[in-house]
């Protein structure tokens, strides 16, 4: 007996290729939202190395300053040195 092919009507075609489309459509949005992951975690990173490298810098001005000037508070406004007594 031999098996004839039945003709598949043109709506369940398109909704077939609608489905197709939309799970390739997810496929590249995916890996869109991981680059971005993965340049969002670049930039934390960087983000911190450039806080960590603040802190060192901080950190070295305060042993400078306080060769400079003793131990004290800089008053910014005044422009002015207050040492401890």
């Amino acid at each position: 007996m031999e098996i004839k092919p039945i003709i598949v009507l043109e709506e369940h075609i398109t909704a077939i290729n609608t489905v197709a489309d939309r799970k390739s459509v997810f496929i590249k949005e995916l890996g869109e939202i991981e680059q971005q992951r993965l340049a969002l975690k670049k930039r934390k990173r960087k983000a911190i190395e450039f806080s960590d490298q603040t802190d060192i810098q901080a950190q070295q001005l305060g042993a400078h300053l306080e060769d400079v000037y003793g131990k004290g508070k800089i008053d910014l406004d005044t422009k002015t040195f207050l040492p401890l007594t």
